[in-house]
C-alpha cells in the first residue's frame, strides 16, 4: 500500500493539504477520471507467478538474440524504463563495452536526426523493439 507521508512538511498549507489527500482517495477508489489510469496501485499484488516467468524468458531471449533493443515510449512511460536502467546501470551504459544488448530510447525525441540515427544503428543489428504504453491508449 502506497501511503502520504506528509508530517515532515509542516509550511505545506492545510488547503493543499486537503486538496492532496482528495485526490490521492480519489485515486485509490478509482473515481473520475483516473479509474482507467490506475492499474499500477494494485499491479505489484496482482502479478501471477506465471506472469513472472513470460518476463523472464522475454528478457532471457532478448539478451541472448539481439545486439540493441530499442524502447518506445513518450512521456512516463519513457520516464520509468531510462529511470531503471539508469539506476541498475548508468547513463554512459552504452559506452561501456559488453555482451548485452545496447538500449535507445525512441518516442521521446522528436529530432529527425535522432530517429534517424537510431534507425541506422538499427539496419546492421539484431534488434528487439519493447512498446511501453502504461494506460494502453498511448498508440
Amino acid at each position: 500500500m502506497i501511503r502520504i507521508d506528509t508530517s515532515g512538511i509542516p509550511q505545506l498549507p492545510a488547503e493543499l493539504l486537503h486538496e492532496a489527500h482528495s485526490a490521492w482517495e480519489r485515486v485509490k477508489c478509482g473515481d473520475g477520471s483516473f479509474k482507467d489510469w490506475n492499474g499500477w496501485l494494485t499491479h505489484p499484488a496482482d502479478i501471477t507467478d506465471e506472469e513472472i516467468s513470460k518476463i523472464k524468458l522475454a528478457s532471457e531471449k532478448i539478451r541472448s538474440e539481439s545486439q540493441m533493443v530499442v524502447v518506445l515510449g513518450i512521456g512516463g512511460s519513457y520516464l520509468g524504463a531510462r529511470a531503471a536502467i539508469d539506476f541498475l546501470k548508468s547513463d554512459k551504459y552504452n559506452l561501456v563495452a559488453k555482451t548485452s544488448p545496447r538500449i535507445f530510447f525512441a518516442g521521446n525525441n522528436l529530432s529527425a536526426q535522432y530517429t534517424q540515427q537510431i534507425m541506422s544503428f538499427a539496419a546492421t543489428q539484431s534488434l528487439s523493439l519493447i512498446v511501453v504504453s502504461k494506460s494502453g491508449k498511448t498508440l
